[in-house]
């Protein structure tokens, strides 16, 4: 018996239910698959972080070997020269989509002592303490912070870092103590929490540990682990879990209260 044209054009063709079923099924395959490429997203973010910090560390080492085994200034406060800027970086303010290149490139040139190339531009003195050992502003910006809305809520945008204020004894030190003043494990540097966009915790380019004193001054943005830099020029991923109970603690020196001036490291 012979097939009618009707026939020939229904051949092989899916039911309203089999696509819906084919489709249900590709939702939960991408619901699943979507955690792991996050998760691969953020490791290489946090990758990121950890070859910045080592890269930092590194220069700040080739300092103290070029200065007699003296630190740079960590930016506390904005008025003397620092790591990361010369004195007095360009005034800072809320920043928005609009201006934010314009602010960033100014607040680079502190880094850098050459003048952005935008008309009107701030002259900047000179450059900051680590430019002739790290010349990229870019080792400074966590590549999330691209991205966080919360990045233009600061008043510093050159940096997603911060430097411990205890090599300056908070601010209570004149200038900063020697390197060898401090243990090997001496957390230095750390990335901010980009939850806390308070003036005073993003103004300058230097923090203590616990700025609250109730909750860390570092970011949980990268899970269980923190990226820090250490004092020995290493780069390391801590467990938050230490990070907590160091920068907690009120009663002894550890590797983030680590003040020389201070019995309890505060």
């Amino acid at each position: 018996m012979k097939r009618s044209l009707g026939d020939n054009k229904t051949k092989g063709a899916f039911t309203l239910i089999e696509l819906l079923v084919v489709i249900a099924i590709i939702a939960i395959l991408a619901s699943l698959l979507l955690p792991a490429l996050s998760l691969a997203k953020n490791r290489a973010y946090a990758a990121d972080d950890l070859n910045n910090c080592k890269q930092t560390m590194l220069g700040m080492m080739m300092y103290c070997n070029d200065f007699n085994d003296n630190m740079p200034a960590p930016g506390w406060g904005t008025t003397a020269d620092c790591w990361i800027t010369a004195a007095n970086p360009p005034a800072l303010n809320t920043h928005t989509s609009a201006n934010f290149q314009k602010d960033y490139d100014r607040q680079a040139s502190w880094f850098t002592g050459i003048p952005a190339t935008e008309s009107g531009s701030p002259i900047p003195p000179r450059p900051g303490l680590l430019f002739t050992y790290l010349k990229n502003a870019k080792l400074f910006l966590c590549p999330i912070d691209v991205v966080n809305t919360k990045y233009l809520m600061r008043p510093e945008i050159i940096s997603s870092y911060v430097w411990n204020g205890a090599i300056q004894a908070y601010g209570n030190a004149a200038t900063p103590f020697k390197i060898t003043r401090f243990k090997s494990t001496t957390i230095l540097e750390w990335e901010n929490d980009e939850q806390q966009v308070a003036a005073g915790f993003w103004g300058d380019f230097a923090n203590k540990p616990s700025e609250n004193g109730t909750t860390p001054s570092l970011s949980q943005r990268h899970g269980k682990v923190a990226q820090i830099g250490r004092i020995d020029g290493s780069a390391a991923r801590e467990l938050w879990v230490n990070i907590k109970a160091w920068a907690l603690s009120a009663t002894k020196p550890n590797e983030m209260w680590c003040n020389p001036a201070s019995t309890t490291g505060h």
